[in-house]
């Protein structure tokens, strides 16, 4: 008889190896753009050659997905100290693809479950690159004006993590978000867009998220 349950599990292990050798794959095309630190490039190492380790499992224990989760958590850690002392040292081609490549690996503490490590890495880096490099972000949009109220709304839960900007400029509104992962267990959403106004809560939805209401997150 077809197990189900394992077929999801395989599908899975499956998506996240495709998933890490992306990321390895992205670090290693951008070092060649920009100098990591002696700290990243080691914990990349260290992460890389364990993941050669287990990669030919038929699939992963849970011991091994957590070990996996603490090691990209790491390196998210160290590439968000490069970003943040190339972009105060002015090194802003550098501070780029290491900024690039620490959202690669953000989507893959996404899938690992470990997220909620590093949102607060991501929400100083994108502070930093606002504050210093001053540049339009991907996914800018216009909209009329006085339809979202403008400011910065951020969206923080286990899996999921939005950073959202609304600016009033020439009587448009311009905005720029950075998104990683997505709502995935019961509540979550909730927990991310509280306090929120409601008509921003409805923007996210439908233009972000592509959803046609909040009860596709509460699953």
């Amino acid at each position: 008889m077809f197990n189900l349950l394992r077929w999801f599990r395989e599908r899975r292990w499956k998506h996240l190896l495709a998933g890490l050798a992306f990321v390895f794959a992205t670090f290693a095309s951008g070092k060649v753009k920009a100098e990591y630190s002696p700290t990243t490039v080691k914990a990349v190492t260290e992460s890389r050659a364990y993941f050669k380790q287990i990669k030919n499992h038929k699939s992963w224990s849970e011991i091994e997905e957590e070990t996996m989760g603490e090691k990209i958590v790491a390196i998210i850690h160290s590439l968000a100290d490069d970003v943040l002392s190339d972009l105060k040292k002015g090194n802003y081609a550098d501070a780029l693809e290491e900024f690039k490549t620490l959202h690669s690996f953000s989507k893959m503490a996404s899938e690992l479950g470990v997220f909620a490590e590093v949102a607060d890495d991501l929400i100083k880096v994108n502070a930093a690159v606002d504050q210093l490099t001053k540049k339009k972000e991907k996914g800018v949009k216009k909209s009329k004006i006085g339809s979202l109220p403008s400011g910065r709304y951020i969206f923080k839960s286990e899996h999921f993590f939005l950073d959202l900007k609304i600016k009033n400029k020439k009587g448009k509104l311009l905005v720029s978000y950075n998104k990683a992962g997505i709502p995935l267990k019961e509540g979550e959403w909730e927990e991310a867009s509280k306090g929120k106004p409601e008509v921003i809560k409805k923007y996210v939805l439908k233009t972000i998220l592509k959803s046609k209401s909040s009860s596709d997150y509460l699953r």
